[in-house]
């Protein structure tokens, strides 16, 4: 009989968002950056895809392994993506940013 080889089971990473002063901004729960440039920051999270946008935005930390992400700049919002793509509404930090 063939041996069986299971993957091991992926323990999900505590996701928590810290932010200072608008300027700074602590991420954990990152599995992956997608994409990112001084006005948005893309990344996919434990909690869903993650949108960043402000100005001046620069990625000082990503250690996936970990998965820690921390960005500083002038941070104008934080929204969360559904799977078609669109910003969730609502939310607590959606009502804080507008």
């Amino acid at each position: 009989m063939p041996m069986k080889f299971e993957e091991p089971v992926r323990q999900p990473k505590p996701h928590r968002i810290v932010m200072d002063d608008r300027r700074l901004l602590s991420i954990t729960g990152v599995l992956d950056v997608d994409n990112f440039d001084d006005g948005k920051v893309e990344a996919k999270t434990e909690q869903g895809d993650m949108i960043i946008e402000g100005s001046e935005l620069h990625i000082v930390r990503l250690m996936v392994e970990s998965g820690e992400l921390v960005v500083e700049g002038n941070i104008g919002g934080i929204a969360y993506i559904n799977e078609t793509g669109e910003q969730r509404s609502g939310g607590f930090l959606g009502r804080l940013f507008k």
